[in-house]
């Protein structure tokens, strides 16, 4: 077979799998979610600390207890509301805050009342930075190679959040949603 057939064989094959991709993807995308836990009444937001009303800083500088802040919603159905937040110091949960710190908050809300406490700092920049500088490296480093590399591994991610977890939420046996899934991502990056 000629190079000029081969190009074309192999465009053919990726826009098939890539057309049933988006297919499938599209399809399996409007679900009735069942909750597994039910979450009436509280959720996780996302909020900025304005101020710093009490620190438990002993002269030594150990922290005991925990802090009082004000935090400003900027998620969620309160967003933008300024609400008094408590920040436990623990293994689990609770973070050290300073003023204009970003942080995830449990908030509980009963009627008019919020209970509102941080979970912990919000690092999603952190993570994006370090996934990015990842996928710029992997690109520098291999080149063309390290491009068609990066390009795998998004498809092989939304694959997997995309078809295979819906497939398993709407019943389908977990093995042969993997073997779909398996199928379909290595005929993608095998022709790139």
């Amino acid at each position: 077979m000629s190079d000029k057939k081969q190009v074309v064989v192999k465009a053919v094959v990726v826009v098939i799998c890539i057309a049933a991709f988006i297919f499938a993807a599209d399809r399996l995308r409007v679900t009735d979610k069942e909750p597994i836990v039910t979450t009436l009444g509280y959720s996780y937001e996302n909020a900025r600390v304005i101020e710093v009303v009490e620190d438990n800083l002993s002269p030594d500088g150990i922290r005991v207890g925990y802090q009082r802040l004000k935090v400003q919603l900027t998620s969620g159905e309160y967003r933008g509301e300024v609400v008094d937040a408590t920040s436990a110091e623990g293994n689990l949960f609770g973070a050290v805050c300073e003023k204009g710190d970003s942080v995830v908050v449990h908030m509980s809300v009963s009627g008019s009342s919020k209970n509102v406490s941080v979970y912990s700092k919000d690092r999603i920049v952190a993570v994006a930075a370090f996934v990015g500088i990842f996928l710029l490296l992997i690109c520098i480093i291999g080149g063309k190679n390290g491009v068609k590399s990066v390009v795998g591994l998004v498809f092989t991610f939304v694959s997997i959040f995309m078809i295979y977890i819906p497939l398993i939420y709407r019943g389908f046996s977990p093995f042969w949603a993997a073997v779909i899934i398996t199928i379909i991502t290595t005929i993608v990056t095998m022709y790139l």
